[in-house]
């Protein structure tokens, strides 16, 4: 039996393919990867969760170390045993982060306008802090936006409109 195969007897699961995982920046969630998950080949499942702490995740700001438990609960519940992970800014330190803590689970890693280990400074520190996190993303995501957080549907904090898994 190979190593997925046990792992996926162990989490009583179906194999599953090497499917992406597309990890949002800070402040940001899934839903700016919708884009980019549209024109993904039909046979890729791309997933596109929320971080802890942004979008509709109902899970608070927990830096790097709550990024990779978040990451692997995601590739978890539906059975997939590895994946390539794809992150932007933030979402690239933990994938990074995912990667050195779980290589066997990690098939690739895509970095776009990555943090890197030794690379967070006290501002990414504070808006993946919980509480103050959830904060500052809502005020730096009102003065990038130039309008109130209320009036835009993709606020951080805003409630879901689609699903968290994008199938194309």
């Amino acid at each position: 039996m190979s190593a997925d195969a046990a792992l996926a007897a162990d989490l009583g699961v179906p194999m599953r393919a090497h499917e992406p995982v597309l990890l949002h920046g800070q402040p940001g969630s899934a839903e700016d990867w919708q884009q980019v998950a549209e024109r993904l080949p039909a046979t890729l499942r791309a997933i596109t969760a929320d971080r802890p702490g942004y979008g509709s995740s109902p899970l608070p700001a927990a830096g790097l170390a709550g990024g990779v438990r978040a990451v692997l609960d995601e590739l978890d519940a539906p059975g997939i045993l590895r994946a390539v992970l794809v992150g932007h800014s933030y979402g690239g330190g933990v994938a990074l982060a995912v990667a050195s803590h779980a290589p066997h689970r990690v098939e690739a890693v895509v970095l776009l306008a990555s943090v890197g280990p030794g690379c967070l400074n006290y501002l990414d520190k504070l808006l993946a802090a919980p509480v103050a996190g959830p904060l500052c993303a809502l005020i730096a995501w009102q003065l990038t936006r130039g309008s109130p957080a209320s009036s835009s549907p993709r606020s951080p904090g805003a409630a879901a409109t689609r699903p968290r898994q994008t199938t194309t």
